[in-house]
């Protein structure tokens, strides 16, 4: 984890909500930085498991927002 941040607390839902709004060149920031730190994940197996987790844990996501991830990986 970056330790840059550790002293700041976030919206975490209010962060996504202005991500979202954000022009393309204003997200690709976050999402290098994203993919960077997941490719810092021991095994290939490891970085899969977490990104299925996120989406798939719990029934914290609505099912239109799954929807929204399902084409994200791919290419």
């Amino acid at each position: 984890m970056n330790k840059n941040i550790d002293a700041i607390e976030f919206n975490w839902e209010a962060l996504g909500a202005v991500l979202a709004s954000l022009s393309t060149d204003e997200q690709v920031p976050f999402f290098k930085g994203f993919a960077d730190e997941m490719n810092k994940y021991p095994t290939h197996f490891a970085k899969e498991s977490q990104l299925v987790a996120i989406v798939d844990t719990y029934g914290k996501f609505t099912e239109e927002q799954k929807h929204v991830y399902a084409t994200m990986g791919q290419e």
